[in-house]
């Protein structure tokens, strides 16, 4: 049986994936992965939380699935100087061979950054202070 549902969409999200996707060259910050259907345009400061900044490029990352997700999480986060930072919460599963493997080699990367529209350190600061680094 099909059934017909009504969805709120963020109309103009579509433009700010293209944007971020374009700025990183289709890449990873953190792993350089180039699989434009893995990789997600993540906000530091959530969309839902500011509308002044849902479309500035200097609010986003080009993150693959998983570091995404870790991302939302504020299981990692970037330093001031675009280093990759590991939340305690990650730390706590260093015990298991893939989270290490994962994660740890990762912590103080300086991710790829791109030529323009630097991520903007006020939202990262502010992306810190939500997790436990």
């Amino acid at each position: 049986m099909d059934v017909i549902r009504s969805v709120k969409t963020r109309s103009n999200q579509y433009v700010f994936r293209k944007i971020i996707l374009k700025i990183y060259n289709q890449s990873c910050c953190i792993t350089g992965l180039n699989i434009q259907t893995v990789n997600r345009a993540s906000h530091i400061i959530p969309w839902a939380e500011d509308k002044t900044i849902r479309l500035d490029p200097r609010n986003g990352l080009c993150l693959s699935a998983t570091y995404d997700a870790a991302f939302d999480e504020h299981l990692i986060s970037l330093d001031d100087d675009y280093r990759v930072i590991i939340s305690k919460g990650i730390k706590d599963y260093y015990t298991n061979e893939s989270v290490r493997a994962y994660f740890k080699n990762k912590e103080g990367v300086k991710i790829c950054l791109p030529v323009k529209y630097l991520p903007n350190k006020i939202n990262l600061a502010a992306h810190r202070d939500k997790g436990e680094f």
